[in-house]
């Protein structure tokens, strides 16, 4: 990350990317053709696990809008945006290889693996900032 402008993007960019997990999330939740293309198994599923794990990533992409709009006061939420991401990461990953998930979720997830790496790179250079 070359200068805050980026950093701020880049997490306004992460908060768009839960909006639109979170919304793929609640509609899989009421349609089977959505929940089998990302690799979710079939309906019915308990619909209110999947909408709190909606809520979940919602409320980490709002953080992530929070970061983005100043990213040099908000720098002490990147840690917990790190963990977030780290954890779904290996949750997700973790269900692929046990074979409880097909591979469409892992792929989704890569995003995430992404996002983590990026986080980390924003974090240090908010810290040369300093």
């Amino acid at each position: 990350m070359k200068n805050v402008a980026s950093v701020q993007f880049m997490f306004r960019h992460g908060a768009l990317f839960n909006l639109g997990a979170g919304m793929l999330l609640i509609v899989a939740a009421h349609n089977e053709l959505v929940a089998s293309f990302i690799g979710l198994p079939g309906l019915p599923v308990d619909r209110w696990a999947v909408h709190f794990t909606a809520m979940a990533v919602l409320v980490f992409g709002w953080m992530y809008w929070t970061i983005g709009s100043d990213p040099e006061r908000n720098r002490g939420m990147i840690p917990f945006g790190i963990a977030g991401k780290s954890l779904t990461v290996l949750l997700i990953y973790a269900h692929w290889l046990a074979g409880d998930v097909g591979w469409r979720l892992p792929a989704i997830a890569t995003g995430d693996a992404i996002y983590t790496v990026l986080f980390i790179r924003a974090l240090r250079q908010l810290a040369l900032r300093r």
